[in-house]
């Protein structure tokens, strides 16, 4: 409770099969696992590989889904994998947390090639779609509309929300770096070369370009 901390409920969410090592817990300290919530539903990613989904009020486990690539199930299910576990794919510093959109959960997990999406109530696995393979460590899941879904990296793509489906692209002539902002129906996206471009989020196009000016230090200006 809010006023005296009091805990309301609890919920196991995951279990490793494994004992954690020291290697693996230096690897969770620096990844974080932020939590989403819309609807009465918290949906909580978990480095086991788990994207699990828990009602908000009382806790009852709603859903609980694999995240993780099939192959690596199949290898784990062999016992392949018990030297431990899979290294993660995307870069500790780019935290890619669950995207509620209305009915739909879209997360690119840590430990796979794919961007997957879900329905919030159910879970079912409705699409997925695979990283670029030249960005795949850098790509994060920038924002949404309610009608795609922004793939943030070298390449920034726009993923259809209601099938995965490429809706446009563009690519930048450097790195984005950090995050990107939101204004309206634009994205702004930093790039490592000084510059932000601004996307027009319905159709692709680079409507603006903030260069950063040497001589006017700490300013940015078009």
């Amino acid at each position: 409770l809010p006023h005296s901390g009091d805990v309301l409920w609890s919920q196991t969410i995951a279990i490793t099969a494994l004992p954690v090592s020291a290697s693996e817990s230096e690897r969770r300290f620096y990844r974080a696992y932020p939590l989403a919530s819309a609807d009465g539903v918290v949906v909580c990613p978990t480095p086991a590989g788990l994207l699990v989904a828990v009602d908000a009020l009382t806790g009852a486990l709603l859903w609980a889904q694999p995240c993780d690539d099939v192959e690596t199930r199949q290898e784990r299910l062999r016992g392949m994998q018990s030297i431990g576990p899979r290294p993660d794919i995307s870069n500790a510093a780019i935290v890619n947390l669950p995207l509620i959109v209305g009915s739909r959960v879209a997360y690119l997990p840590p430990q796979s090639m794919r961007l997957q999406c879900f329905d919030l109530q159910t879970g079912d696995r409705l699409w997925q779609a695979h990283r670029e393979e030249q960005d795949s460590s850098s790509e994060q899941v920038a924002t949404a509309t309610d009608d795609i879904v922004l793939v943030v990296g070298r390449r920034c793509r726009a993923l259809r929300l209601d099938t995965g489906a490429e809706a446009w692209s563009v690519r930048f002539d450097s790195w984005p770096c950090g995050r990107g902002v939101r204004v309206g129906s634009q994205f702004l996206v930093p790039l490592t070369r000084g510059a932000i471009s601004q996307l027009d989020l319905t159709t692709g196009r680079q409507v603006g370009l903030i260069e950063h000016r040497e001589n006017f230090r700490g300013q940015v200006t078009d």
